[in-house]
């Protein structure tokens, strides 16, 4: 186990012979169902045509329902598998090709546009954000072969599931392998991310011995033992150290920090540069209207909120003093299948 990071505690994993995925296409649909509210599986045959869902979005509803989650069931939620994924997935933007956002009133829906991701913003919790990423790809291989994180190779049309080998060996070990060819600069957060679903970390080069503890001693003793101040494997470790209740780094400022860390951007289809990303609060308290004002007050680069049509056309209302939108919306057409790793800007092992 020394070359485990974040290690799965014995109550977390799987018992032997427990199923790895959902017994049945039936029930993944039924989970698929409860984790989306309804809003992507009853599209019709047409609105599927050339969409497909991937990433977490496929993944977490293909795993049987965890025994170490006990979700408290509230009167907004229709079913109790509803308010499950709320609980494991409770800052999870869904990463769903899709045109439409199904049941919302009309008047309430809302758009926001950057520039390369449109996302339909739920009136309220706990009905869901949905990210539409504007990127052509040929097939399903070319988004399979583009993830980062293994377990995240899984994508549904509509009537299939698919992975990839990596993705099959991941979530039958329940198990991510760090390959630093893929690394991106949210690379460990994304790992991290995973853990929380109980997929734990393995790396063939770990060597123990060489790790300096006292580094996180001395940003302890400055108040300093933030995410953001390590980074490569000692962001890594630091997640180590937080999961497993490792005194005193236990404090709530850290967690916290790592917490929000890992929730600012669904992995899947993002990366630094490429798809520029807004966080987007989903909590109770965020309504459509202060999702709004939040995106206004905290963003850093241009965006466009507004109706479909209005966004589309390039007339909502955006960020004034920046001019870096188009006016029409329209999807990237480079080749994606050039390069089989998560981000257009990978990090080398330099600095790992």
């Amino acid at each position: 186990m020394a070359r485990y990071i974040m290690p799965l505690k014995d109550e977390q994993r799987l018992p032997e012979g427990a199923p790895a995925i959902a017994a049945s296409f039936a029930e993944f649909q039924y989970q698929f169902e409860a984790f989306t509210h309804g809003k992507v599986l009853g599209q019709t045959a047409d609105h599927w045509s050339n969409l497909v869902v991937a990433g977490s979005a496929a993944l977490i509803p293909l795993l049987p329902i965890r025994e170490d989650v006990s979700p408290t069931v509230s009167a907004a939620v229709e079913r109790p598998e509803e308010y499950y994924y709320e609980t494991i997935a409770d800052a999870t933007v869904e990463e769903a090709v899709v045109r439409k956002n199904q049941r919302l009133d009309p008047g309430e829906a809302l758009c926001l546009r950057i520039k390369n991701t449109v996302t339909f913003i739920a009136p309220r919790w706990p009905f869901r954000h949905i990210q539409v990423v504007l990127r052509l790809y040929r097939s399903v291989t070319e988004i399979l072969t583009g993830f980062d994180i293994d377990c995240a190779c899984v994508a549904f049309d509509g009537r299939h599931v698919y992975t990839t080998p990596r993705g099959a060996t991941a979530i039958s070990t329940r198990t991510n392998t760090i390959d630093l060819t893929r690394r991106s600069p949210s690379y460990e957060m994304r790992l991290f991310k995973y853990r929380m679903q109980n997929l734990d970390v393995f790396w063939e080069s770990l060597d123990r011995s060489r790790i300096n503890m006292d580094l996180f001693e001395k940003l302890r003793e400055h108040r300093d033992l933030h995410p953001k101040n390590v980074k490569g494997l000692a962001r890594l470790i630091l997640a180590e150290i937080v999961v497993s209740g490792r005194r005193p780094y236990t404090d709530s400022l850290t967690s916290r920090a790592l917490k929000k860390l890992g929730d600012a951007q669904d992995p899947e289809f993002t990366g630094p540069t490429v798809y520029t990303s807004v966080e987007i609060p989903y909590t109770k308290r965020f309504t459509a209207d202060r999702v709004r004002q939040f995106v206004a007050r905290h963003s850093s680069i241009p965006f466009l909120f507004g109706t479909l049509n209005e966004i589309l056309k390039g007339s909502g209302s955006a960020k004034p003093e920046e001019k870096e939108l188009p006016g029409r919306l329209g999807f990237m057409k480079d080749n994606p299948g050039r390069q089989m790793i998560g981000s257009f800007y990978p990090l080398d092992e330099q600095g790992w």
